[in-house]
């Protein structure tokens, strides 16, 4: 999770990493930032968002564990 102290503004842009591969980018919204995105292999994914900064806000990543489970 991404937080932040000052209210984020939206439209903010927020890459979303699995390990060092991009998996793509979202935009925040009312302070918060989302992917919709799928995985070919049912596992445990240690999911990576990162913000660049800008403007008076620092840089800030941070990491989840998301599981992914086969539905039949």
């Amino acid at each position: 999770m991404i937080t932040s102290s000052r209210t984020i503004p939206d439209g903010q842009a927020v890459q979303f990493y699995d390990g060092t591969a991009l998996i793509g980018t979202g935009s925040t919204e009312k302070g918060v930032a989302t992917l919709l995105t799928s995985f070919s292999k049912a596992k445990t994914y240690a999911i990576k968002a990162k913000y660049a900064g800008g403007g008076f806000l620092g840089a800030s990543s941070g990491i989840v564990k998301q599981k992914v489970v086969n539905q039949e």
